[in-house]
């Protein structure tokens, strides 16, 4: 009983923990590219009022999600062939745009999505245990794309895009393909935000969700999928973990942190994990040297 009170009171957390991830995975997935795109906060907020006006006219959440990815797919692909010329600061320059299009064509239509204030009143159809097979189904595409073939292609094009192209890989096919799952992938973020916490409105989709979503990816790392769900977790809980902290400090806290995770962890806490396993990896393997060397010596 003590087990199932302590998960209702951090249940709400854990949620958000989720959909922050979900969000990471999207930053993460185009950044494993070679790309910087920031599109899939885009995408999360037209998708979270696809599924909300869906909800609200009863759809099953199922169907919402679906029609949710889709159109998230769409508008990824649209944005993959537009943009298709563009790299590093000009790409992402570009998706920001996107991104404060979209939040100001929510403010200004009003009969579709309340305008600034939003679209209130939509049913809470999705459980917590549906968001954590989301987000599992969600984890486990991630880690596939960086296995095997897929995930040759994308270190390829991360490394030397012209180095791939000599190895018979089609990175704009390539490219394009990260960049609609990165598309997807916001947009499941936000079909989930709609479903489960009622309100969906312009701001919750503009650039403090993109500062949200890089600093995923500052804290948790790109060297592994393991690294936005560390990050969004530390995300999620800095306003648990510095409750101790004013509200007039508590930002500023934050962001020495980030600088100096960015600092002295470049690599986030995933890198942070590599460095240790390989650390002892070394301490290990010489330890196992000097009983040959104190032979050879002898």
């Amino acid at each position: 009983m003590t087990d199932l009170s302590l998960f209702a009171r951090y249940e709400s957390l854990v949620q958000a923990w989720l959909v922050m991830a979900m969000i990471g995975f999207s930053f993460y997935t185009s950044l494993r590219s070679g790309a910087f795109s920031v599109a899939g906060v885009g995408t999360w907020l037209i998708s979270a009022y696809v599924a909300g006006k869906m909800s609200i006219a009863g759809v099953s959440p199922v169907f919402s999600l679906l029609a949710a990815a889709g159109v998230s797919a769409v508008i990824g692909l649209g944005l993959a062939l537009v943009l298709a010329r563009l790299r590093s600061l000009y790409l992402a320059m570009a998706t920001l745009s996107f991104v404060l299009l979209v939040q100001a064509i929510a403010r200004s239509w009003k009969t579709v999505t309340g305008g600034s204030t939003g679209l209130y009143g939509i049913p809470p159809v999705m459980s917590t245990a549906s968001l954590f097979a989301v987000a599992a189904l969600v984890t486990l595409l991630v880690y596939l794309t960086e296995r095997g073939r897929a995930g040759r292609t994308l270190a390829y094009m991360r490394t030397d895009e012209v180095l791939a192209r000599t190895l018979g890989i089609h990175t704009g096919r390539a490219r394009a393909s990260a960049f609609v799952l990165s598309s997807v992938l916001g947009g499941l973020a936000g079909a989930c935000s709609a479903m489960l916490f009622n309100l969906i409105a312009p701001d919750q989709g503009g650039f403090k969700l993109v500062v949200d979503g890089l600093t995923v990816i500052v804290l948790g790392g790109v060297g592994g999928f393991m690294g936005p769900l560390l990050g969004a977790a530390l995300v999620t809980a800095f306003p648990y973990l510095l409750g101790f902290v004013s509200n007039d400090w508590r930002l500023m806290v934050q962001g020495i942190i980030i600088v100096v995770m960015i600092i002295y962890v470049p690599g986030g806490l995933v890198g942070l994990w590599h460095d240790a396993r390989a650390s002892w990896s070394s301490r290990r393997d010489a330890k196992a040297d000097e009983p040959v060397q104190a032979k050879v010596e002898a």
